[in-house]
């Protein structure tokens, strides 16, 4: 019984440390507020606010969404948390990068590949 107590102490005190460094990592993020006009393939607006600014961006993204009024459908306005902006740029290319230059780097990536 005893060993049993001392098991779920254990991975009790396991999971308080995987949440604590999850923490750590999520204060270190940077909020980056994207408008993206999915029709013309262009950004129409990129702003960074630290994780401390959360309620300011997701008002400024209320902001814009309402002043959309009816071309919602064409535009993609989004909050997007990463490390730095560019982590941003690796994972969300498609906002950033030409559908060419996409590409044109999953071909390098493709032809990377040892066979």
């Amino acid at each position: 019984m005893e060993t049993d107590l001392l098991k779920q102490k254990k991975h009790l005190h396991e999971a308080l440390q995987r949440i604590t460094i999850a923490t750590e990592k999520r204060v270190n993020q940077m909020i980056f507020l994207i408008d993206y006009d999915r029709k013309k393939g262009e950004l129409r607006s990129f702003k960074r606010f630290r994780d401390d600014q959360r309620a300011e961006a997701q008002h400024e993204r209320l902001d814009i969404e309402l002043s959309l009024d009816g071309s919602v459908g064409s535009r993609e306005v989004v909050l997007l948390e990463a490390h730095d902006e560019q982590a941003l740029h690796r994972t969300h290319q498609r906002y950033f990068k030409t559908t060419q230059e996409i590409l044109e780097s999953m071909s390098a990536m493709v032809s990377a590949i040892p066979k």
